[in-house]
């Protein structure tokens, strides 16, 4: 399976919303998102930073948190989204 990656901040409004969805996920397909807190790590910070300055330069709007990432792919997720669209986003990712 991809190492598909959940790019976080600690206090992040956000980033609350998700991770009961990102929870969900892991309970109903067995996929887990690796939770990277950009907050806390510096190498994790640049690790997203890297991946969106590739993505703003076809979706200049997706910045900040949460940012979801296939690095085999390079299908990403921007902010807050419904259950649905990430669980498609995975599923996808995962095959």
């Amino acid at each position: 399976m991809n190492n598909l990656l959940f790019f976080t901040g600690t206090e992040c409004p956000h980033c609350d919303v998700m991770r009961p969805l990102v929870a969900k996920l892991a309970y109903e397909t067995a996929i887990i998102l690796d939770e990277r807190d950009v907050w806390k790590s510096e190498s994790d910070y640049r690790l997203m930073e890297n991946y969106q300055n590739s993505v703003q330069k076809t979706d200049p709007q997706c910045d900040g948190l949460p940012f979801f990432y296939d690095p085999k792919s390079k299908e990403y997720l921007c902010g807050e989204v419904n259950y649905k669209t990430l669980k498609d986003w995975a599923l996808k990712a995962a095959s």
